[in-house]
């Protein structure tokens, strides 16, 4: 993804007033359309954080359409900043 120019993203970023279990692996606060990935369980939490603005990346969509689909939402959404 580094060579597809995608930000580096946040570890374990949690979402703000949102319950203390309530985080994404990988975060992506800092792009235009901020986005998040969510993996197990986390996803129960997805509702919340698309209600926070954010669009919610599941890791079955990442493991289905590869690294290079999330790195192309992501950089799209960093050229709009």
């Amino acid at each position: 993804m580094a060579i597809d120019g995608v930000p580096v993203p946040e570890v374990e970023h949690y979402l703000e007033g949102a319950p203390d279990n309530c985080f994404a692996e990988m975060a992506w606060p800092l792009v235009c359309h901020r986005s998040c990935l969510l993996v197990g369980d986390q996803m129960h939490f997805g509702k919340q954080w698309e209600d926070g603005g954010w669009r919610v990346v599941a890791l079955d969509e990442v493991h289905g359409k590869g690294t290079r689909w999330l790195a192309g939402l992501l950089v799209r959404a960093e050229e709009k900043v």
